[in-house]
């Protein structure tokens, strides 16, 4: 129903801090930016490495799959279960699902630069298999801790280092 609904935006704003990501000068989403990146690092250096050496940084197409929880460009299918998943995960299923779009694409991404690449996010990610997305999102290792060690650093880092 619409009341429930509701409800479980207000579920999503208030005690999962979605809102936080909306406040003034977007402090939230950078620290989210931040701890992608540092898990893009750990987890798939060579890709990481390859979209950074072509200037491909990750505020150019994760901020609005953040900003949206994959609501906006994608599919409908995944947009419901990742919403699902994070009133009950949090955030992580977010970083999951992100690092795993990137990872399908991967041989495609590795060949292309600048143009070549964004070209391939915004078209591929338009084309993407929710269910197989969703089964291979859970196959990453990473625990809350970390992304809470990486939240850490971010927040001891000076104005002018964070991103």
């Amino acid at each position: 129903t619409q009341e429930e609904a509701f409800y479980c935006f207000k579920h999503c704003l208030s005690t999962m801090s979605l809102r936080d990501m909306f406040l003034p000068g977007l402090v939230d989403l950078q620290k989210k930016l931040y701890v992608f990146t540092q898990l893009g690092w750990a987890y798939d250096e060579e890709l990481w490495d390859h979209m950074i050496d072509n200037g491909v940084k990750p505020m150019m197409y994760v901020t609005e799959w953040f900003m949206t929880l994959f609501c906006r460009g994608f599919n409908f299918e995944l947009c419901t279960r990742v919403v699902e998943i994070f009133m009950f995960e949090g955030f992580k299923i977010a970083y999951r699902v992100a690092l795993t779009i990137l990872h399908s694409m991967k041989d495609e991404l590795m060949d292309a630069g600048f143009e070549e690449m964004l070209a391939i996010i915004r078209v591929r990610s338009k084309e993407i298999d929710a269910n197989q997305i969703m089964i291979d999102a859970f196959t990453w290792k990473f625990r809350s801790n970390e992304i809470e060690k990486y939240e850490k650093v971010y927040d001891k880092l000076e104005p002018h280092q964070r991103m």
